[in-house]
Parts: structure tokens; sequence; C-alpha cells
């Protein structure tokens, strides 16, 4: 089947040399399919991320700067930013092992 060939090319393809952070999804409508790049900015994806590492190093941030959850995304992506780190599970590894805000910017 098309559909399941199109699925299983998600996330294995070499297209992401000179794009920004983005996943990958399969949209179907009617008989139109088709595998899409989603870019999101990193305040979305740390909003909605279920990843453990991300969600605990955010809970750092909150605890740490005695803020509200919006400014903890805030702060935490400011430094994500200024640390050259591309992927959001390495810099959340970086804070957890460190046990502290980074203050990078």
């Amino acid at each position: 089947d098309v559909d399941c060939k199109k699925i299983f090319t998600i996330n294995r393809l070499e297209n992401k040399s000179g794009r920004s952070f983005f996943r990958e999804v399969f949209i179907r409508r009617g008989t139109t399919s088709g595998v899409f790049g989603v870019e999101e900015p990193r305040e979305c994806y740390m909003t909605y991320t279920t990843e453990r590492a991300e969600k605990e190093a955010l809970k750092l941030y909150k605890k740490e700067l005695h803020c509200s959850h919006q400014q903890a995304i805030e702060a935490y992506c400011k430094d994500w930013n200024g640390s050259g780190i591309d992927k959001s599970l390495a810099f959340a590894q970086k804070v957890n092992q460190e046990g502290k805000v980074l203050n990078i910017t």
C-alpha cells in the first residue's frame, strides 16, 4: 500500500540539512496523502513535550527561578537557543546533569 510506504519514511529521510528543527507527520485527506515537515517554535515544543528528561529540566527551571510555567519555558528556550545544542533531548540532559539553571544568555 502506497500510504504505508509513505508512513515508513517518516523521520528516515536525509532531508534535514539546512532546515530548522521539524517533526514529520503523515496527513491523508480523501485520496490524497503525504508526509510533511512541521516546524514549530521551541516554546511550543516545550509546552507539549512528553519526554521525561525535558519535563524534568523544565521543572528545574520553574523551581529555581520561582516563576510561572510560561516564564520557565521562555527562560529555558532562551538558554537552549544560546547553548548551540540543536536537539531538545541533548539540551535537557545537559540541564539535568548540571542540576541547575544554565543562565547561558
